[in-house]
C-alpha cells in the first residue's frame, strides 16, 4: 500500500494476545565491558507481520520508524542468545550490530503494532534516544546525569554511521513518529541527545508525533499522569496521521 494514498486511519485497541499471533519482534541486544548494568542495552528493534517475515525476512525498506526514550521491558526470548560484552571501541566500529534475535514484546511495542495495523504497514523499526534498558524514566535520568559518555545513544557523534544506516533503510514514503516522552526532557543530557535526534531527521521524510508544550516533548505511548491512558495515546496518534492525510488532499 502507498501510504500517501490513505484518506483516514483508525488505530484500534487490539488485545495483546491477538497482536502476538500477528507479529514477530526481533531486537539487537548488547552489553558493555566495565559498565555493570545487569539489563544491558538494545540498539535496534524490528516489528514485522509474521506472514510478511516468512516471505521477506527483515531486509525490505521500512515504512514506519518510531523513536522513543529507551528500551524497557522487552528482552531476548532466550538468555543464551544474549550478545556478549563489547568494548566501547567495538561499539564505535559497529561490531555490536549483529543480526537481530527473537524478542519478547512489551506494552509499548503493542502500541506500535496497533499503529501498524491501522496503517496497514507490515514492517516497522524502533530506535531510542538511549540504548540503556530501564523500565523507569526517573532512574534513567539519574543514570544519564552520572555518565561521562554518550556512547549509549545512537545520536552520539561517534555513532553517526550506525544511525545513517538505519535512516537509509527507510522507504521513500516512510513515516517517522517521535514518542520519547515529555518529562524526561527536563534531564539535560537527554535533552541534548533529543536535540541531536531532531536535527538528524531526514528532510525527505514525514515526521509526526503527539506534541507537548516544548518542541522537543512528544507524548510516550505509555505516558503516566493526566492523559496517560494508552487508548488515549492511540486516539491522539490516529489524529496526527489523519490530520496529515487531510492536508494532503
Amino acid at each position: 500500500m502507498v501510504l500517501k494514498s490513505i484518506k483516514t486511519v483508525s488505530f484500534d485497541f487490539i488485545p495483546p494476545e491477538d497482536l502476538k499471533r500477528q507479529y514477530k519482534v526481533f531486537g539487537n541486544f548488547y552489553s558493555l565491558e566495565q559498565e555493570g548494568r545487569s539489563n544491558g542495552y538494545r540498539n535496534d528493534l524490528h516489528i514485522i507481520a509474521k506472514d510478511y517475515f516468512d516471505v521477506h525476512g527483515l531486509k525490505q525498506p521500512i515504512k514506519l520508524l518510531v523513536i522513543m526514550m529507551n528500551p524497557g521491558e522487552s528482552a531476548p526470548l532466550s538468555s543464551s542468545n544474549r550478545i556478549p560484552h563489547f568494548t566501547r571501541e567495538m561499539v564505535t566500529m559497529r561490531e555490536h550490530c549483529l543480526d537481530p534475535i527473537p524478542t519478547k514484546p512489551d506494552r509499548t511495542q503493542y502500541q506500535v503494532m496497533r499503529m501498524m495495523n491501522g496503517l496497514e504497514i507490515e514492517h516497522s523499526r524502533v530506535i531510542n534516544i538511549s540504548d540503556i534498558r530501564d523500565t523507569q524514566s526517573g532512574s534513567l535520568a539519574v543514570d544519564l546525569e552520572s555518565l561521562n559518555s554518550d556512547l549509549h545513544s545512537l545520536f552520539s557523534v561517534d555513532r553517526q554511521l550506525e544511525l545513517q544506516i538505519i535512516y537509509s533503510s527507510l522507504a521513500d514514503d516512510a513515516f517517522i513518529f517521535l514518542a520519547w516522552g515529555r518529562d524526561i526532557i527536563d534531564c539535560e543530557p537527554f535533552k541534548q541527545l533529543a536535540e541531536r535526534c531532531f536535527s538528524s531527521l531526514p528532510k525527505d521524510k514525514v515526521v509526526l508525533g503527539i506534541p507537548g508544550e516544548d518542541y522537543l516533548k512528544f507524548k510516550h505511548p505509555l505516558s503516566r499522569g493526566i492523559g496517560g491512558n494508552p487508548r488515549e495515546w492511540l486516539r491522539e496518534a490516529e489524529n496526527c496521521f489523519n490530520e496529515y492525510f487531510t492536508n494532503l488532499s
